[in-house]
């Protein structure tokens, strides 16, 4: 009975350690292999801190945890997953009688240690893991632990656990460096904004378990990050006195939180009030590569489609970019992405030396005809050209050209948005 009442607290336990108990360390690719610090931020929570990058995080539900246990958590383990062998540390709540048990599986219990503790933390190594999962579970005066462990591959020795030594909450645990805490909750959405020396790069993630996030620090050279109204990120690129984004615009909200219409009927699109859409209707195919497409009343709204701290460029602020590049006639082929994974052959003169990376994302017209879709790129300035303002200037770039064409159009037509930062 007392057997099947400990394996049914167990049960219990991870039911919520293993949703909320994971490990996060970071490395860098690309530019640069080395983390030098970590902006870490829980978004569902609103709890943020920034750590060295070779610091682990540790996401956890335990709600006891103050702020002097921002070394530990109540039971860390490391590696995890473990090449058949483990060091791991967990904290006596009080001085008396404690328990160490690892079970397989099956709940079948493959190693135990007992003894006397102080209160205090107790440090473990764990060897001769065979391949596969295991939940290891801490039992003391009335409080217990349990978390999950997993061998990534099988030890010939014999498993063994072997007490370590009582460590000291101030020392760092040398296999694991440093340890931070933050609460999380099955679900939470996290942003991890890593640096590297001029370098920075972005992740969001949901996660489920212990895991490694992979920084990518691009060469190009960029000038942080924008997030608009509805969580998408944008890469950057700065280009003379100008950072611009890398990427198409995708929110269907202005920037106090303002819904845009998303119009996809034929005959409603050109008698519009402000109004966005998709290549042929179709987010799920074109969305992710291309953005949205948004007719000009949406583009030059005073509400601001751009992240707050950004904006629609204007006539004049394209015309500041092409000079920089040259001109009209060669610019193109710098800002444009090279190859034909996006753009029709024969994408002439593209280089993306700028690392702006325009894609061919087509355009939207009155009578529902979606056009262009490969062979070129078209983006709205906020500018209104004369006559009855309801026109516009746009920029546009062909697979078939170099140049950076500069074109008025009606405010009906649907097209892409690359904003500027103030």
């Amino acid at each position: 009975m007392k057997k099947n009442t400990f394996l049914f607290l167990m049960i219990l336990a991870i039911a919520k350690i293993d949703a909320q108990n994971y490990l996060i360390s970071f490395v860098g690719t690309g530019a640069s292999a080395v983390v030098d610090s970590v902006k870490v931020e829980n978004l569902a929570q609103e709890t943020s801190f920034t750590i060295p990058g070779n610091d682990t995080l540790h996401l956890t539900g335990d709600a006891d945890i103050k702020e002097n246990d921002a070394c530990y958590g109540p039971m860390i383990i490391y590696p995890n997953p473990a090449p058949g062998h483990v060091e791991f540390l967990f904290y006596a709540k009080r001085t008396g009688h404690t328990r160490l048990v690892i079970c397989d599986i099956s709940g079948k219990e493959v190693l135990q240690n007992s003894g006397e503790f102080f209160q205090g933390y107790q440090r473990y190594r764990i060897t001769g893991l065979e391949q596969g999962m295991y939940f290891v579970t801490i039992q003391g005066e009335n409080y217990s632990y349990t978390t999950k462990l997993i061998s990534s591959y099988s030890s010939h020795n014999e498993m063994r656990i072997e007490f370590i030594e009582n460590a000291d909450v101030n020392r760092k645990f040398k296999s694991i460096k440093t340890i931070s805490n933050m609460s999380y909750t099955a679900g939470d959405t996290m942003s991890f904004t890593g640096f590297s020396g001029t370098y920075t790069a972005i992740v969001h993630d949901v996660p489920t378990a212990s895991k490694i996030i992979t920084f990518y620090f691009d060469t190009i050279p960029n000038c942080g990050f924008a997030t608009d109204i509805d969580g998408n990120d944008y890469n950057t690129v700065q280009i003379g006195t100008q950072c611009w984004m890398r990427e198409n615009l995708k929110t269907g909200r202005y920037s106090n939180g303002d819904t845009i219409a998303n119009v996809t009927d034929v005959y409603a699109w050109a008698g519009s009030g402000p109004a966005f859409c998709w290549y042929n209707n179709d987010s799920a195919s074109f969305e992710s590569t291309y953005g949205k497409i948004y007719n000009l009343k949406a583009v030059s709204d005073t509400r601001n489609i751009c992240p707050s701290g950004w904006h629609v460029p204007a006539d004049s602020d394209w015309t500041v970019l092409t000079d920089f590049l040259g001109n009209d006639s060669i610019a193109g082929g710098k800002l444009k992405e090279t190859g034909f994974v996006h753009w029709a052959n024969p994408n002439t003169g593209a280089t993306n030396i700028t690392g702006f990376t325009a894609l061919p994302g087509g355009s939207r017209y009155s009578n529902n005809t979606f056009e262009y879709l490969g062979s070129k790129g078209l983006w709205w300035s906020s500018t209104h050209t004369g006559g009855s303002g309801n026109d516009g200037w746009y920029r546009m770039m062909s697979s078939n050209s170099k140049y950076v064409n500069r074109y008025n159009g009606a405010g009906y037509y649907g097209l892409s948005v690359r904003c500027l930062r103030d």
